[in-house]
């Protein structure tokens, strides 16, 4: 669990590194207001992406152990 939280904010941290320039530099040559408007569609198209992903599938049940007959024992009694 920790290796993919490390991964997955490695990579947030990266992209954003390299996204700020750019968004900077569109802000530059146009507005601030057309660098920032495509940042407002960006979760929509995310969540339609998401949207086409397969729902995962339900946990496996291991077989039923074979029935011995006995009847189990507290712990502790013999």
């Amino acid at each position: 669990m920790g290796t993919a939280g490390g991964v997955t904010l490695g990579l947030t941290v990266s992209v954003g590194g390299l996204a700020g320039p750019l968004i900077g530099a569109v802000a530059d040559a146009t507005s601030l207001r057309t660098a920032l408007t495509p940042l407002i569609a960006l979760p929509a198209l995310a969540w339609l992406v998401c949207r086409t992903l397969p729902e995962p599938a339900g946990p496996r049940h291991l077989p039923a152990a074979p029935h011995t007959g006995r009847t189990p024992t507290p712990a502790g009694e013999v």
